[in-house]
């Protein structure tokens, strides 16, 4: 993993685990145990999906620039076909607030973007790599 990928991860890691402290914190006074474990849930997929995207395409860049591309379009249509074998699977389940899970996923990745958004936005990453240019002369 690229160092400015490790301070984006940070960057969107941080915010989502910080709301999703609260979400669970709201969620258990409003639902209880049962809508806090949703929350929680909900939580922990977003971050294990966006972070496994951000592993994956890391590791692409490192074998082949033109993989990044193909491997993030994977690594997205994986997350949304595991994303629906999920929710089918839970459909109908008591063992957590299924409102609480899908309004703990809404949240969590909105906060996730915003978060990456961010550290996007900060990071001082070059587009174009000096020594290399410099050798070109």
């Amino acid at each position: 993993m690229q160092p400015t990928d490790a301070r984006t991860l940070r960057g969107a890691v941080v915010p989502t685990a910080v709301v999703g402290v609260l979400l669970v914190a709201a969620a258990a006074v409003q639902g209880g145990r049962d809508a806090a474990v949703g929350a929680v849930l909900g939580v922990l997929l977003v971050v294990g999906f966006f972070s496994a995207s951000i592993a994956a395409v890391g590791w692409a860049a490192k074998q082949h620039d033109v993989a990044t591309l193909p491997v993030a379009m994977f690594t997205y249509f994986i997350k949304i076909a595991v994303l629906a074998v999920v929710l089918a699977l839970f459909e109908d389940t008591a063992l957590f607030d299924s409102t609480a899970f899908g309004i703990g996923i809404l949240i969590a990745t909105l906060t996730w973007l915003v978060g990456l958004v961010r550290a996007h936005l900060t990071a001082k990453i070059l587009y174009v790599d000096p020594t290399q240019a410099d050798e070109s002369r």
